[in-house]
């Protein structure tokens, strides 16, 4: 038998041979197989306030390339135009080997002007040595201005002495805000009802209320309730005297009256015999100063002396008091008359007080004298024939009354002749 005798150094030069054709086989199938695809995206959406001064919009690539890489991008309206909110951006991004992230900026504006949330977007396009996966990003911008807002005032009665409008911010602010003010008439005027009031609010930093106070002229005159208004304009940042924004530039007061009306009630007919005619003054509420009425009386049918006996004089409310009586003496000069009539006249009504003229619902009534005296009838007689002997004359009185009438009567020739 014979010994196999080995080679071990051609073994050894065969085997490092084997590997040397395996790894350029595996080179070999490296540089056949596929590059993998390279990819652009832009980040999720966001948001941000309107002074944060730019928006930046991050683009990634999906790994880093051996070769320069490019894209388009540009901004575009949407709620948020530019370049009123922001500010136009575009331009080509370019991604250099090893890159894998890049930004753009875009700068925001802050106009100081209440608005609702806007928005606008970043568009990537014409993505060289790269496909576009995510091309738009919605940014959005959230309003962190504060609106000017005035409330309207509360109602107060006209001795109250003044009326108050709040005014306030939305919300505190790091910068001083201004807002011009004035008052304007309504039914209430300025000079006679209230004191016109102008001029500029001033907020400092932090500060989101404030007050204007008007005075309210109390003039005792009764009147229906009366409105002005207050009107805001011209909000300003202080600091860069920028406009803002009003929620409302305008609000409304009403002012009560609590004046009390003066009037007069006409008084129940009454007869010649009876005595006194009562005339009654009322205030429409009771008030806390003295009030004072002048009156007198006038003719009118029925003559002062002979059916009535004039009277003038003052009346006085005392506080509280809302009611009066003034009598009126009626004569009876038993001749029959028609009724007849006479008035009662109120006139100077004042807050004795303060010597300041008051207000009267009637400048004058009328009262009703009913007569009551009786009619003396005398009647026609019947014909009768000569030789009747007498002939009957009738006379009456309209109503019986309580005394005792007494008339004279005589005869007068006519064609019949006394006598004869």
């Amino acid at each position: 038998m014979k010994k196999l005798i080995v080679d071990h150094n051609f073994v050894t030069k065969t085997s490092h041979l084997f590997k040397t054709i395996s790894l350029l086989c595996s080179i070999l199938m490296l540089s056949v197989a596929p590059a993998k695809a390279q990819v652009i995206s832009i980040q999720n959406n966001f948001s941000l306030t309107e002074n944060a001064g730019s928006a930046t919009f991050t683009i990634n690539l999906s790994f880093a390339s051996a070769n320069t890489i490019t894209v388009n991008y540009a901004t575009a309206n949407s709620s948020a135009s530019s370049p009123s909110d922001y500010l136009t951006t575009n331009g080509t991004l370019t991604f250099l080997p090893g890159q894998v992230s890049r930004t753009v900026n875009v700068t925001l504006v802050n106009d100081y002007i209440f608005e609702g949330n806007e928005q606008f977007t970043l568009n990537l396009s014409s993505a060289i040595g790269a496909t576009l996966s995510t091309a738009t990003c919605i940014c959005t911008i959230i309003n962190d201005d504060p609106q000017i807002v005035i409330s309207n005032a509360i109602s107060v009665n006209e001795n109250a002495g003044t009326q108050v409008f709040n005014v306030t911010l939305s919300a505190p602010q790091t910068y001083p805000v201004s807002v011009h003010y004035n008052t304007v008439n309504g039914s209430a005027s300025a000079g006679s009802d209230f004191d016109a009031v102008s001029g500029n609010l001033l907020f400092a930093a932090g500060e989101t209320s404030k007050s204007i106070v008007v005075q309210i002229a109390n003039d005792y005159l009764f009147e229906s309730n009366e409105t002005y208004s207050l009107t805001l304009s011209n909000p300003l940042q202080v600091d860069l005297l920028l406009p803002m924004s009003l929620s409302n530039s305008t609000a409304s007061a009403t002012i009560l009256n609590e004046d009390p009306l003066i009037s007069i009630t006409i008084p129940n007919t009454i007869t010649e015999g009876n005595t006194p005619q009562t005339f009654t003054i009322n205030l429409s509420n009771a008030v806390s100063y003295n009030v004072g009425v002048h009156y007198t009386t006038t003719n009118g049918v029925a003559l002062a002396g002979t059916d009535y006996v004039a009277i003038s004089g003052d009346l006085i409310f005392l506080p509280g008091e809302t009611s009066k009586i003034i009598s009126v003496t009626i004569l009876n000069d038993y001749l029959f008359e028609l009724n007849e009539l006479y008035y009662m006249f109120p006139s100077n009504p004042r807050n004795l007080d303060l010597n300041v003229p008051m207000t009267l619902n009637t400048t004058n009534v009328s009262a009703s004298i009913q007569d009551e005296d009786p009619l003396i009838i005398m009647s026609t007689p019947a014909a009768v024939s000569e030789s009747a002997g007498t002939q009957t004359i009738q006379i009456q009185l309209s109503a019986a009354q309580t005394y005792s009438v007494s008339v004279q009567y005589a005869t007068s020739n006519n064609s019949a002749q006394s006598g004869t």
